[in-house]
């Protein structure tokens, strides 16, 4: 498949440096859809490590590599994010709490998290997260290589969209069919994974045909007219 940048490009029909959506319009719009998706979780996540000092209370995340916090492990052990509200309810006198290992996290701002209870020692933490993705620029044209074919098609009619959305509203509509389309296939890829498939809980392991394919709502049976219950 093409890189990205010159597949949105050929949903336009321009080529090069582009004439009525020069090309540094398409690589804006390409990373504005990138962003979207992170948010929807479609991107794999990312990690980096986070180290909470003696008594330290308001820790810096690595919002540089991270979209945002998800939960953070220690030793095997994962601890999610909550609101300062969250913890005001389990301790009212959290401010007082002896030291001792964060069991806690609070994200309290867009650069900081605040561990709970304080700690009584240098704890080095695995913070998870979606990760942001490479921007695509004249140096970057192309999405990451391990990308799903399908979502990478849904990235390419998303980002066309937008790019239609002023001049041609007919042609966004369109272009965000296929993007749905597009998507709807790769949730049913995500579905048929043995780890994430409720398939897996049937007695036995033969895979039949309704175990695949979309899920649709069937028509009522007294709208068949060659319904012999009728």
């Amino acid at each position: 498949m093409a890189d990205i940048t010159s597949s949105v490009q050929q949903e336009l029909n321009e080529t090069g440096a582009g004439i009525f959506w020069p090309v540094q319009q398409v690589y804006d719009a390409i990373n504005e859809t990138l962003l979207e998706f992170d948010t929807i979780a479609y991107f794999p996540m990312g990690s980096a490590t986070m180290t909470f000092g003696t008594g330290s209370d308001l820790v810096a995340w690595p919002n540089t590599s991270l979209a945002w916090p998800h939960y953070l492990e220690f030793f095997g052990r994962q601890y999610w994010i909550i609101k300062q509200a969250d913890l005001e309810r389990y301790d009212r006198n959290w401010k007082n709490t002896t030291q001792d290992q964060p069991r806690f996290f609070v994200l309290w701002d867009e650069q900081h998290i605040r561990p709970y209870p304080l700690a009584d020692k240098a704890y080095v933490f695995t913070v998870w997260g979606p990760a942001w993705p490479a921007e695509i620029s004249s140096t970057n044209t192309d999405i990451a290589s391990t990308t799903p074919p399908l979502l990478k098609q849904a990235i390419i009619h998303r980002s066309a969209a937008r790019l239609f959305a002023a001049s041609r509203p007919d042609l966004s509509a369109a272009e965000m069919k296929e993007a749905d389309y597009y998507e709807q296939l790769y949730r049913i890829q995500w579905r048929k994974q043995q780890s994430d498939n409720i398939k897996r809980l049937r007695p036995g392991n033969a895979y039949t045909a309704a175990q695949g394919g979309m899920i649709r709502i069937g028509k009522r049976i007294d709208a068949n007219p060659s319904n012999p219950y009728k």
